[in-house]
């Protein structure tokens, strides 16, 4: 992975992260200055594929196979909620 781009207002706009650290065998580490404002908001994080835009795994399965649950490489998304708690979504 050579980059990643991150929503920081549910996916209306985009922007690349940091370069991301990529070391074999491990997780990919990326970083982008976000300043939360103390509200509910939803993150997100895709990584870019030889210009194929990327789509949420509900919207994948709705389109393209409603029984199957498994996509390569999905927008990753996370919940924060007003009290900080983040959840995976």
């Amino acid at each position: 992975m050579r980059r990643v781009d991150i929503s920081a207002d549910g996916g209306k706009s985009w922007t690349e992260a940091a370069p991301p650290v990529v070391l074999p065998k491990a997780l990919t580490r990326f970083r982008l200055p976000w300043m939360w404002n103390g509200g509910p908001a939803t993150l997100m994080s895709a990584p870019p594929r030889a210009g194929v835009v990327q789509t949420t795994h509900a919207d994948w399965v709705a389109q393209y196979a409603p029984r199957q649950n498994s996509i390569s490489a999905p927008i990753q998304s996370w919940a924060v909620a007003a009290d900080g708690k983040v959840s995976n979504v």
